[in-house]
């Protein structure tokens, strides 16, 4: 029997068009991974509690989002024992250094700015996904 488990990365961003872009960039570069998302911080913390026997290899995370935004959900995750171990990538459009660094500080294990030409978000998640799924 072959014990092979496929990565799991959850995408967590509200944008449904940059969600569909990161599935396709990661399912492209790792065609085997199982891509999850949630629309905002509070779907992935309640994702990963509903799914504590089969969680994430990698988590991408947007920093902007309603209900509960990335800073937050990414300071949750790091407090919980049981989750805290999953390599956590803020993936957003601020470039702003404040940002980073409360990103940093709650946790994060990389900080992203998603760049607005296509092929250069390929190269960006593309490296994502390779550095964190080694």
């Amino acid at each position: 029997m072959d014990s092979y488990k496929p990565h799991k990365i959850l995408i967590v961003d509200d944008d449904r068009d940059d969600q569909y872009m990161l599935k396709k960039i990661m399912t492209s570069v790792v065609p085997t991974a199982l891509i999850a998302q949630a629309y905002n911080g509070d779907e992935c913390l309640r994702y990963l509690e509903a799914h504590a026997h089969d969680l994430p290899s990698l988590i991408t995370i947007d920093l902007n989002m309603p209900l509960v935004n990335g800073i937050e959900a990414i300071s949750q995750i790091k407090a919980n024992p049981a989750v805290q171990h999953i390599p956590l990538v803020m993936l957003t459009t601020s470039d702003r250094a404040t940002d980073k660094g409360a990103a940093m500080a709650a946790g994060a294990n990389e900080y992203v700015v998603k760049p607005v030409i296509y092929e250069e978000l390929q190269q960006a998640v593309a490296g994502i996904v390779l550095k964190w799924l080694k």
